[in-house]
């Protein structure tokens, strides 16, 4: 088996197809990782060489944003009488997820602009810098 820079085994593909299978129902990468012995960067070198593996792990983020989203709606809706702990939960989670997917769920904001632009001197001014650049016609 082939060996990775910092000297672990790579496991079967099947295997890194089932972890991404349980990254795409919800569970952390860290949480999925606990239950094995290889470290994160492990983990991200293996999905990075492989184009298939890479696609489904961008995927598989994808959908745990959208597994986020759902929960944020599911604790902002529910009202059992802990309206602070579910604020509190619902706001760490439009964070991490801020995080995640900034382009779909950040704050930021796309300003766009049109127009011309014109930049007026007065003749004194226009005078005085032609003078200085040494162009003017004495």
């Amino acid at each position: 088996m082939a060996r990775t820079r910092d000297n672990y085994v790579k496991p079967p593909k099947a295997e890194i197809l089932a972890m991404l299978d349980r990254l795409e129902r919800g569970e952390t990468l860290r949480s999925i990782l606990i239950d094995k012995p290889y470290p994160r960067s492990t983990f991200h070198q293996w999905i990075t060489e492989d184009d298939e593996l890479s696609g489904r792990y961008a995927l598989a983020q994808d959908f745990r944003a959208e597994q986020l989203a759902d929960e944020i709606e599911d604790v902002s809706r529910n009202a059992d009488g802990e309206i602070l702990r579910n604020r509190l939960l619902a706001d760490s989670l439009k964070w991490k997820l801020s995080k995640m997917k900034p382009r779909v769920y950040g704050d930021t904001q796309q300003v766009q602009l049109s127009g011309d632009v014109r930049i007026t001197r007065s003749k004194e001014t226009t005078d005085r810098a032609v003078r200085a650049a040494g162009l003017a016609d004495d």
